[in-house]
């Protein structure tokens, strides 16, 4: 579905695909990574490609070894957590491998036709531990972040970020936090479980503050956003009996006033 008004209306296109990841970098041109099939520490999926809003759609690459163009740039093998395209040339596939110390990345120059790893430096303390990537986000030409998870006695989580456009990277200060990483455009990153602390750096991850918050609802947090450095937005979930409750903040997350029910 593509609006073209706010939301005001609705224009449905019929598309080859299910399960999707879309990402548009205009009005016209987007993509979408396809998750073709999970199993036994494999994912199969299917890169499509639109310059007309939607409406059409050409697959550009698969892995799917039942399908005869299939390639292997991007292996069957590991978990995709998502994909993220900066320009229309230059993208990222991320995700898990289940081997210690082995980052999953791979990196398109050409539109998404052909593929090459992305040999990412761990920190030390982490080299015989899992690594659960999920895709970059970039907030002009050269800047971007990209959250990393270390899966071993503790939940530890890094942020890898960039200054030249995703040609080189590097990592910040890890903290034993697990969490949903979200990012500001002025490299403002925040690390959170939904519980009485939230984790900042206005540094790209290079260093941490702790905030004390009035919540404290830990595996119960659903989404959640930040707009600017004062206001943001979570959705909590009761996983007992499945309700939903909608927050907001005014002062940077010290503070969150339940909007409804």
């Amino acid at each position: 579905y593509r609006t073209l008004d706010g939301g005001a209306s609705w224009q449905s296109f019929s598309v080859p695909m299910s399960h999707a990841w879309l990402q548009f970098l205009d009005t016209e041109t987007g993509f979408s990574l396809v998750d073709l099939g999970v199993g036994a520490g494999s994912m199969a999926v299917a890169l499509y490609k639109t310059t007309d809003g939607g409406a059409n759609w050409t697959r550009l690459f698969t892995n799917d070894p039942n399908l005869s163009d299939a390639s292997d740039a991007i292996p069957l093998g590991g978990i995709k957590s998502g994909f993220y395209f900066l320009t229309p040339d230059t993208g990222w596939v991320t995700g898990t491998i289940y081997a210690d110390g082995e980052t999953y990345c791979y990196k398109t120059t050409d539109g998404g036709k052909t593929w090459t790893p992305e040999n990412l430096t761990l920190p030390s303390a982490f080299a015989n531990t899992g690594v659960y990537l999920e895709p970059p986000v970039f907030f002009d030409d050269l800047h971007g972040m990209m959250p990393a998870s270390f899966i071993g006695n503790l939940e530890t989580q890094v942020i890898f970020h960039t200054a030249d456009g995703g040609v080189t990277w590097q990592t910040g200060f890890p903290l034993n936090v697990g969490g949903a990483a979200r990012f500001l455009a002025d490299a403002t990153a925040y690390l959170w479980d939904g519980g009485d602390k939230l984790y900042i750096s206005q540094d790209a991850g290079e260093t941490w503050t702790s905030l004390s918050t009035n919540m404290n609802a830990v595996g119960g947090l659903g989404h959640y956003e930040f707009a600017d450095a004062l206001h943001g937005w979570a959705l909590f979930y009761n996983d007992t009996d499945g309700s939903l409750a909608f927050y907001r903040t005014e002062d940077g997350g010290a503070v969150w006033n339940q909007l409804w029910p």
